[in-house]
């Protein structure tokens, strides 16, 4: 697995049309419902935010959990606001607006 995000225009199937470097592959990608240029992806216990008109690097890095990311889903309501689920036993929710998130806006804990 490569360390790259791919946006592919599948009516040029030949090669991606956005190449985003991460530092590890992504587990899970999801676009942001209501703003349809921004996308996060999961790298191990990392989520990383991207602007595919700015694709030379994240706009966003969440240091998300202390286990690896299994899922993350994009608000219905808000263009700003992210859940990830993790094998640590919670689910945090996270405010995207500031470039460096370091603590999530409220914890859900399972375990």
């Amino acid at each position: 697995m490569d360390a790259y995000v791919y946006l592919w225009d599948l009516r040029e199937p030949r090669k991606p049309t956005i190449a985003m470097k991460a530092v590890a592959g992504a587990s899970q990608v999801k676009w942001n419902r209501l703003n349809s240029h921004v996308l996060a992806s999961a790298h191990d216990r990392d989520v990383r935010i991207w602007d595919q008109r700015k694709a030379q690097s994240a706009t966003h890095y969440i240091s998300a959990h202390v286990s690896k990311v299994h899922g993350l889903d994009w608000s219905p309501a808000s263009e700003h606001h992210l859940a990830t689920c993790s094998q640590d036993g919670n689910v945090h929710f996270w405010t995207t607006i500031q470039p460096r998130v370091s603590r999530p806006s409220g914890t859900l804990s399972l375990g």
